[in-house]
């Protein structure tokens, strides 16, 4: 995961943020981020539980899982991040 999600935000820094700092533009960023991480990474566990042949109930179980409880813990927190880190970078342009 730590991989997954390193790439992803990556991805995403290179492609939507400005040249300059920009705290709110961390802060979306960070959010989308951890969001599409989550996401990519349950979709990989359903795909994974499929190939093995787990119950379609257990994919349920686990799709649910990452979405509904990881999912509003880990976007806040990469907003967070995010917003901290552009806020770091305009702090030492100063």
């Amino acid at each position: 995961m730590p991989i997954l999600a390193l790439t992803v935000a990556t991805v995403v820094w290179r492609v939507t943020m400005p040249d300059e700092p920009n705290p709110r533009y961390g802060a979306i960023a960070g959010a989308f981020s951890g969001g599409i991480s989550v996401l990519i990474f349950t979709i990989l566990i359903g795909i994974t539980a499929v190939l093995t042949g787990a119950a379609i109930s257990w994919i349920a179980v686990i799709v649910g899982f990452g979405l509904l409880y990881t999912l509003p813990f880990i976007v806040p927190i990469a907003a967070t991040v995010g917003y901290g880190y552009e806020l770091y970078l305009t702090s030492r342009q100063n």
